[in-house]
């Protein structure tokens, strides 16, 4: 099933610095072309997959 990784901006350090942090993995179930069910899971402070806690 297709799965995407959510990040979500922080307040910047700086202004040319923001900070986006991983905070869910959504996975979409896809029936006859469309989304038919979207599942979230909480992936803050969760080092799933190998993502990055942060971009």
């Amino acid at each position: 099933m297709p799965a995407a990784a959510l990040y979500l901006r922080t307040p910047a350090r700086t202004p040319d610095d923001p900070e986006y942090r991983l905070f869910a993995l959504a996975v979409l179930h896809i029936v006859d072309g469309r989304i038919a069910e979207l599942t979230g899971f909480d992936a803050t402070d969760r080092p799933w997959l190998g993502l990055p806690s942060t971009l």
